[in-house]
């Protein structure tokens, strides 16, 4: 069964997972006022099929830098609970450019616009990317291959991507 938390401030101190020792399997969703429906959508989806994992709602936010904003409150709670070589966050926006760009701001984030199924191969298996960042405009079929494609495909070990990632985390 998933688990959808939504944040507000009476909740952030009484979360005690948050404190708890150990990495869970978390994924925070959240969209500005444009994403509204393809998150509804995805939520819909990990229901379905992603039981282990514990969706965490970041909500609906006018303005997309706010929504990053509010991630990153969520990351510094979590302190060290986080594993960012696994996947930790979906953003839906008008575009997703700018969730892209806020959220690439944040140290660990590898986050990327993906509107087909090659773009999050590539950004997966190539560069380790761990946020994905989507559009208002997918089709609801292209929408779940690109979220299934997500969450199933493995960063590629090789010693290239590997220092290519690693080369990029020190910029």
């Amino acid at each position: 069964m998933n688990y959808v938390y939504r944040f507000n401030k009476k909740d952030m101190e009484n979360r005690n997972y948050i404190r708890q020792e150990g990495a869970y399997d978390f994924l925070f969703i959240g969209c500005d006022r444009y994403g509204v429906e393809i998150k509804s959508k995805i939520l819909d989806h990990f229901n379905r099929m992603f039981p282990t994992k514990v969706i965490i709602d970041l909500g609906v936010k006018d303005l997309y830098p706010d929504i990053v904003k509010e991630f990153k409150k969520s990351m510094n709670k979590m302190k060290g609970n986080l594993n960012f070589s696994n996947k930790i966050a979906i953003f839906v926006g008008y575009s997703g450019m700018g969730m892209a760009m806020c959220a690439n701001k944040l140290k660990p984030v590898r986050a990327a616009v993906c509107n087909n199924i090659n773009d999050v191969f590539t950004g997966v298996v190539h560069q380790n990317m761990n946020v994905l960042c989507l559009g208002n405009s997918l089709q609801n079929s292209e929408l779940i291959n690109i979220v299934e494609s997500f969450m199933r495909l493995e960063f590629d070990n090789l010693p290239v991507h590997k220092t290519c990632v690693t080369n990029t985390g020190k910029i």
